[in-house]
């Protein structure tokens, strides 16, 4: 019961502050008949706010209405791009993070093959995929560091990153920054060209 009082009352300061807000910039263009709220009006029940009767004439402009939904559907549609972001980058991590331990898995599996060790097509093939294991983690480990500020990554991933980091090297990071740099300057000129 506490617990739905409080999500409540959280939700009403929320709503209070969102409406003093948007009376502050009604009262910036010159609508001084708006007067912002405080919490006392809002948290009593015998307040007059909640008995006043609402005047059928209606004294906001239709162009602020305007500007106030178009502001609102704004604000909505950068709420679900940020989400979609975060879903993207949670998405990339997992991506990396699957094809290391793909990786892994079959280079396992090609060294405890028994004729591994007289089978240069064998080991030619693991050079191959030990190279694409180590290109993986410097992704991933890239990834992880450029989206710090913005997502958490699991526990799993984390723990590898751990337990690898001897294996990845710094200058292998910026190589991989400049060439997704590079990526981006080959698009733009590819746009650019069309």
């Amino acid at each position: 019961m506490s617990k739905s009082i409080t999500k409540e009352t959280s939700n009403l300061r929320k709503q209070l502050k969102l409406l003093n807000y948007c009376v502050d910039i009604l009262r910036q263009h010159d609508y001084s008949s708006f007067s912002p709220l405080t919490w006392e009006d809002v948290s009593d029940v015998n307040s007059a706010i909640y008995s006043i009767n609402i005047p059928n004439k209606d004294d906001v402009p239709l162009c602020i209405k305007r500007s106030a939904v178009d502001a609102q559907n704004l604000i909505a549609r950068c709420c679900e791009e940020v989400k979609y972001l975060d879903t993207e980058m949670s998405n990339t991590i997992a991506a990396y993070f699957r094809q290391c331990l793909e990786l892994e898995k079959c280079l396992s599996s090609l060294a405890s093959r028994q004729e591994f060790e007289v089978s240069t097509m064998l080991q030619g093939l693991y050079s191959v995929n030990r190279k694409q294991l180590h290109n993986e983690r410097v992704r991933l480990f890239a990834a992880c560091n450029m989206f710090k500020k913005f997502i958490t990554p699991s526990l799993e991933v984390s723990d590898y990153m751990f337990g690898h980091t001897q294996e990845v090297n710094v200058l292998d990071l910026c190589i991989t920054g400049e060439e997704a740099e590079s990526d981006e300057d080959d698009d733009i000129d590819n746009d650019n060209e069309d």
